[in-house]
């Protein structure tokens, strides 16, 4: 078969005087930069490269970080791709006194007493109180503890007798209406205690016998203090209310406004470590127990309850220094 004629390809054109070329990469660019992606000198070191694997990517962001001397996305953090900080700091020692808080059982209620109220447990209460004798029959107990009034000492009365203990009385342990002539429960205090609720809610705190906020956490931080630094025993049982013990829990998470729930006659434990230098520092065991009103124990075990501790991988905090 025959063929056309072949033509000769035209030869290449010379090199012109284009923009030379580095081994480094391509010459900075002139003029303004573009908007669609960042261009400063450890692009021109690193330029990204089309049909790059994802892996490669990643590699070469982190080292354009390196070379702007920013930190790496995941300092401080825990495992690469959490959240959580990382656990640091040595194991917590063997506490040196576990304290048992316990929130007095249901009182009576007191409206416009001729003297400050003061009432003590009523059927109900004493049912708890009972129901918390006998639950902690079983854990050995050093010393007790209680504020100045009736519902506290009496809820742990029982207590006291099983183990021929004299409960010992701080009375910055009280409540914050330690002053006021009228008590309601929590629970009612807004419905059928609201002239009262009334006052406190417009801040007319000394009128009617409270404690300002602020006096009262300092009032209760302080004896909470007083009473881990003395260590008057390994195991102490301490008997007071509903705010004082929110007030010590709070203390120990360093958050003044967190908040707990402490039912009647409900359990919170705590272990208190002092460090050579006289440093504080809480552990919150547990937070308002109340399985002792729905069962019974005929032992005692765990750590909670006098066996051996195990370390706990946390970080030592102060229960005075907030977070």
């Amino acid at each position: 078969m025959a063929r056309g004629p072949v033509r000769a390809r035209a030869p290449p054109p010379p090199p012109g005087p284009g923009p030379a070329r580095t081994a480094a990469g391509p010459p900075p660019r002139t003029g303004a930069p573009r908007t669609t992606r960042r261009h400063d000198a450890t692009h021109d070191v690193l330029p990204r490269r089309a049909g790059t694997p994802a892996r490669c990517r990643r590699r070469r962001r982190t080292q354009r970080r390196r070379l702007r001397g920013e930190p790496h996305r995941h300092a401080g953090r825990g495992p690469r791709g959490s959240r959580r900080a990382p656990c640091v700091g040595p194991p917590l020692p063997s506490a040196s006194v576990h304290v048992i808080l316990v929130r007095h059982a249901r009182p009576e209620v007191v409206v416009d007493s001729p003297t400050v109220a003061d009432p003590g447990l009523a059927e109900l209460g004493v049912w708890q109180a009972a129901r918390l004798a006998d639950w902690l029959a079983h854990e050995e107990i050093d010393h007790i503890v209680t504020s100045p009034k009736r519902r506290a000492i009496e809820t742990v009365q029982a207590v006291c007798e099983a183990r021929s203990l004299t409960n010992e009385v701080v009375d910055d342990l009280d409540e914050i209406d330690r002053f006021c002539h009228s008590y309601y429960g929590t629970e009612i205090l807004q419905t059928e205690g609201k002239v009262l609720w009334d006052q406190v809610v417009a801040g007319n705190f000394t009128e009617v016998g409270w404690d300002t906020p602020e006096v009262f956490n300092a009032r209760v931080t302080a004896a909470w203090e007083g009473l881990c630094r003395r260590a008057p025993g390994e195991r102490v049982l301490v008997s007071c209310h509903g705010g004082t013990v929110r007030v010590i829990l709070a203390a120990i998470v360093g958050n003044p406004m967190a908040s707990f729930r402490t039912d009647y006659a409900g359990i919170s434990r705590v272990d208190v470590f002092v460090e050579e230098d006289g440093t504080l520092h809480g552990h919150i065991v547990s937070a308002n127990e109340t399985g002792h009103f729905d069962a019974d124990r005929t032992t005692a075990g765990g750590p909670m309850r006098g066996a051996p501790d195990v370390s706990w991988p946390g970080r030592l905090r102060s229960i005075t220094t907030p977070r």
